[in-house]
């Protein structure tokens, strides 16, 4: 399995499941790869034998993302979430690779008290905008996909980032 953002959250505990039953290859910051860089994502993918590209990589940081908001498609969270998902979706069905593409609840507004995956996406803040820029981009490709929308990841070990429940934390500290 071909993986960007294997050094986040969500990265490290998939590996970490499931690196006894499946080969990983990194392609990630950590290995110099940019995923907003066409060039190497393509060197990258045709490089792999692998059939499926798990996409992980994104800025996940609701308050860096809301900052960027006013840099419109100019700001990282833009470029990271929505660029670097078509360079990956566009690879990806030029060399018949299946995406699984993580992405996030955020696309819904939390009006209702549960969500199926048939309910329009309404995202309220700039996080959950890129995010489903990020599905549209992937459904678009027209390749073989499936979108996983996942809710407050939770590690025992974050690599220093700051999870759910550290979050909680610190806000009741505070």
């Amino acid at each position: 399995i071909l993986s960007t953002g294997m050094s986040g959250m969500v990265g490290t505990r998939v590996c970490n499941l499931l690196d006894e039953s499946f080969e990983f290859t990194d392609m990630s910051l950590d290995r110099g790869v940019n995923i907003m860089d066409e060039q190497q994502v393509e060197q990258w993918m045709k490089e792999s034998s692998a059939e499926v590209v798990l996409h992980m990589a994104a800025k996940t940081n609701v308050d860096q993302c809301e900052d960027d908001k006013i840099l419109g498609e100019e700001g990282e969270a833009w470029l990271v979430n929505v660029v670097g998902t078509k360079n990956i979706v566009a690879k990806a069905k030029e060399l018949g690779k299946r995406v699984i593409y993580i992405s996030t609840d955020f696309v819904f507004d939390g009006v209702e008290k549960e969500y199926g995956e048939d309910d329009a996406p309404n995202p309220v803040n700039w996080y959950g905008v890129t995010k489903y820029e990020g599905e549209n981009a992937v459904a678009e490709a027209g390749g073989r996909y499936a979108i996983l929308r996942i809710a407050y990841p939770y590690a025992h070990f974050a690599g220093g980032k700051m999870d759910f429940v550290e979050r909680v934390k610190q806000v009741l500290a505070e």
